[in-house]
Parts: structure tokens; C-alpha cells; sequence
């Protein structure tokens, strides 16, 4: 799959823009959507990210070069307008502080993948770590992905792959539903997997949330999607569902139904999506949110994801942190909370005996 040569195709003129998604022509969201890597794409700014941005900010420079930050506006303490990115812009500092004047906004936030490399986030005290997205740079042969993991995975994934074919008389194989065909309840089907896991452990069941999440994002699915299921019989009894853009793949869900649990169903999965990416011309595959062992068994490299705050006026930045921190820490209290009530009356109910 060759990289696309798409500078000669920019539809705006030198300088600056600030569209709102409304107002977009047909060529101006062609090229917001292909021309731009998936993670500051217009599909994962409307489609992918709830609630979607609303505006772009484009700055084509005089050698056609595009920075682009896809946002939205929303009211903070005290009724400061705010400004929320969307992906990971592509815009430098100095553009962000002239889309607050532009827009009469007080402060920002944006996303910054970092380098694995780096010990210290790009942009000092004003930049937090909130997770990781785990990259695996892939070859172009899938022997030679094998060949390139750890000693154990290499030896592992081959055995449980004959030991199950064994098993089931040869009717294992993996099936790959390009975008076009995928039927969304097969991918909510993974997602009723994983919350059956989630349950074993004594987590909250949230399929019905993720399930909706699903539906929400089908035209993205129905443009982007690859389903990889792992179908003993007629059976589905694990898989992978993932957004394939240009030579990147991104991992959304992996689950399989915990019945299979020691088949390693699930990593055997994985390992036969990544060898399907390789032969599409993928040559980076994201395992996405936060670090586990597994991700880094198969080749993934964790990479900081922080969050840059850029303000007019320093004494903003606590004021956001505090904001940032009830948005993404209520749920999880909330979520706690439950839990602990559900198991209350077991517990008191045992204390009566």
C-alpha cells in the first residue's frame, strides 16, 4: 500500500482558516479525512471522539506544508470559553495562542503523542501524562514478525494455533471482514466478550454502553473498519476489531469468550490480525490505550500520550486540572461506589450468620 502524495491537493490558500464542520465543501472533508493521519483525521473528530469537534483551524503555509487541529468549544469555571482538541493536532504553540485571541477563548487543551525516547514530557510543567499508546513498527514479511518476537511467543503462538486445529479436526480459521461487510453485531458480540470478563473480575457491566459506542460510529466502521474473527466451527469464539488508514492499523477491541480461555484464543487472534495488516501494507499497528505486558510481547513500544494545557493566563492552568480531574475521576468514583454498595449486603448478610 503506497503513501499517498497528497501536498499538491491541498484545497485551501496560503494562510490561515478556521472552518466550522457545517461549512466544510466536499473536497475540503475528502482531504481532512484521507489526506490526514487517522489520529487528526475528520472521521475520529465527528465520528470516533464524543461529544465530535465542531471546528477546524487549517494554517497552509507558503510551501503548501498543513498544520490542522480539529476542536471544540465548551464552558469552563466561572463561564471561561475553552477550547477542546480533538486527536492530536498537528498546530505548534504559537497557532494556539492565536486561536484563543481569534476565538476569545481563555485556554486550550491538546494531546501530544511523545517519544518512547523521551524521560520528560515536551512542554514542562504544562503538560500531564495520562496514558499510553503502545506501537508495534511492523515488517513487511509476517515470518518475519514471528521471528521478531520473544523467544516464548514464538514458540507459543504456532503450538496453541495446531494444538487447536487438533483438537476441532482441522475447522479453525480466521475470517477477515473488510469494512464494507462488517455487521456491527459481530463487533458488539467481542464487546459482550470482554464485559463477560470484565465480570469475572468483579468489574461493572458496561456492553450496553459499548454497544451504543459501536452503532455511534458505523459510518467510520462502514469507510475504515476491519473485523478479524476466530471462528472454531461455526462459532466465534474470539477476534479483533480495527481502523486501518493508509499504512497504519489501530487495535479498538480484542476479547474472546472466556470458555476458550486456554486456548489463548485471544492472542492467537492478534497474532493473525497483525499478519493480515502486514499483507494490506500496514507497517504500524497501534495497540492503543495503556500499557500491558501482552501489547509489548508482540513488538508494541510504549509512547506517552500528555495532555498540553496552553493558557493566556497561568493562573487558569489549576482551575483546568481540577476541571480535567472531576471529567475523567468522577465516573470512576462513581463506578467504585456502585461496586461497593452491590457487595454490601452480601457482606453484612455474612456477618448476620
Amino acid at each position: 500500500m503506497a503513501s499517498r502524495d497528497v501536498t499538491s491537493t491541498v484545497p485551501w490558500n496560503e494562510g490561515v482558516h478556521d472552518v466550522a464542520l457545517t461549512e466544510l465543501d466536499e473536497a475540503g472533508r475528502t482531504w481532512l479525512d484521507e489526506a490526514q493521519p487517522f489520529l487528526n483525521s475528520l472521521g475520529l473528530a465527528t465520528i470516533y471522539d464524543h461529544p465530535p469537534a465542531t471546528r477546524v483551524r487549517i494554517v497552509v503555509a507558503v510551501d503548501q506544508s498543513v498544520s490542522v487541529g480539529f476542536y471544540r468549544e465548551v464552558r469552563g469555571a466561572a463561564l471561561f470559553k475553552l477550547i477542546e482538541f480533538v486527536g492530536f493536532p498537528t498546530l505548534i504553540e504559537g497557532d494556539v495562542k492565536r486561536l484563543l485571541g481569534d476565538r476569545g477563548a481563555q485556554a486550550a487543551s491538546l494531546l501530544l503523542l511523545e517519544s518512547p525516547n523521551r524521560v520528560d514530557t515536551l512542554h514542562g510543567q504544562g503538560s500531564t501524562p495520562i496514558t499510553h499508546d503502545v506501537i508495534a513498527e511492523l515488517p513487511s514479511d509476517p515470518a518475519e514478525c514471528l521471528a521478531s518476537l520473544g523467544k516464548q511467543k514464538r514458540q507459543q503462538l504456532p503450538r496453541y494455533w495446531r494444538r487447536l486445529e487438533r483438537e476441532f479436526d482441522g475447522q479453525v480459521r480466521m475470517e477477515f471482514v473488510p469494512a464494507r461487510d462488517i455487521d456491527i453485531s459481530d463487533i458488539n458480540q467481542l464487546v459482550a466478550f470482554n464485559q463477560q470478563r470484565m465480570g469475572a473480575l468483579g468489574k461493572g457491566d458496561s456492553t450496553d454502553q459499548e454497544s451504543r459506542k459501536q452503532l455511534r460510529r458505523e459510518g467510520l466502521t462502514r469507510r475504515s473498519g476491519l473485523l478479524c474473527k476466530l471462528m472454531v466451527r461455526d462459532s466465534l469464539v474470539g477476534g479483533t476489531f480495527n481502523y486501518v488508514h493508509g499504512e497504519e492499523a489501530f487495535l479498538i477491541v480484542i476479547a474472546h469468550d472466556t470458555a476458550w480461555e486456554k486456548h489463548n484464543v485471544g492472542h492467537l487472534a492478534l497474532w493473525k490480525t497483525i499478519e493480515h495488516c502486514i499483507g494490506l501494507g500496514v507497517r504500524r499497528y497501534h495497540l492503543f490505550w495503556g500499557r500491558k505486558r501482552y501489547k509489548n510481547e508482540f513488538g508494541g513500544v510504549d509512547h506517552v500520550v500528555s495532555e498540553l494545557i496552553i493558557a493566556r493566563h497561568r493562573w487558569l492552568l489549576p482551575m483546568w486540572r481540577f476541571r480535567r480531574s472531576v471529567l475523567r475521576n468522577g465516573p470512576r468514583a462513581v463506578g467504585w461506589l456502585k461496586r461497593k454498595l452491590r457487595r454490601t449486603p452480601a457482606t453484612n448478610a455474612g456477618d448476620e450468620d
